[in-house]
């Protein structure tokens, strides 16, 4: 299946792959993302135009975001919701630039009630990534307990096993938090559910968009343990130079 899910990847319960480097996956400058591992919850890029423009080769690492209105949007009834229980794993690739400012909310998993149930993002502090969970009930937040410099590749994985959330930079362990009210988050329900990245479309502030690169993103609708998050994490590395 392409970059995204080839054989030195994790495929245990991977049920969501894309790729901005694997034409299976992504087109340069299409506004259409292909989910490589179930094909059931393609992508669109919205603002085309920007993106269009922004993009670079890079040695094929991913797609540029200009950090002002670039996203992408996995659309309502995200399918691979189903076969979640409360656990699941989403890990991300990209490039901050060093000209970024500000949060930049990478990967969502939102419900149309208009709260986010599972995420991760940089941190508004400019410094520090982190996973999201329950915002309905205190936009809870697991914080990265290093600091990271812009200008750089990471590897962001944040792992949902029952009440228990993980964050991971570059295949260490940044923080463990407990989910309070974890039935709070249902990822069992497709209905309604989309995943957003590089922020939400309707955000006209402007306040959480990526300016990077974004790579690739997968998501599991289990817990990956280290060992699979380490084996995951030397699959690519090579790739971003980490």
């Amino acid at each position: 299946m392409g970059v995204s899910a080839g054989a030195d990847l994790i495929q245990d319960g991977l049920v969501y792959a894309i790729d901005m480097a694997d034409q299976n996956s992504y087109q340069h400058l299409s506004t259409a993302v292909s989910d490589l591992a179930t094909n059931k919850a393609d992508a669109t890029i919205g603002n085309v135009g920007s993106i269009g423009t922004a993009y670079g080769e890079n040695d094929r690492k991913g797609l540029s975001f200009d950090g002002t209105n670039d996203y992408m949007l996995a659309g309502e009834d995200t399918q691979f919701l189903c076969q979640s229980t409360q656990d699941a794993t989403i890990s991300w690739w990209g490039y901050i630039d060093g000209s970024h400012s500000g949060e930049a909310r990478m990967v969502v998993i939102h419900k149309t009630d208009g709260f986010s149930r599972f995420g991760i993002g940089w941190g508004n502090s400019g410094t520090k990534f982190y996973c999201s969970y329950n915002q309905d009930d205190g936009h809870d937040r697991l914080q990265s307990s290093s600091n990271f410099a812009v200008g750089n590749w990471y590897n962001t994985v944040a792992t949902k096993q029952g009440a228990t959330v993980k964050l991971f930079i570059n295949n260490v362990l940044e923080g463990t938090a407990t989910d309070q009210t974890q039935s709070d988050i249902d990822l069992s329900t497709a209905s309604n559910t989309t995943i957003m990245y590089n922020n939400y479309p309707s955000d006209t502030n402007g306040q959480h968009f990526l300016q990077g690169v974004f790579a690739c993103c997968h998501l599991y609708d289990r817990a990956l343990t280290i060992e699979e998050i380490k084996q995951n994490f030397n699959a690519q590395r090579t790739r971003f130079g980490v």
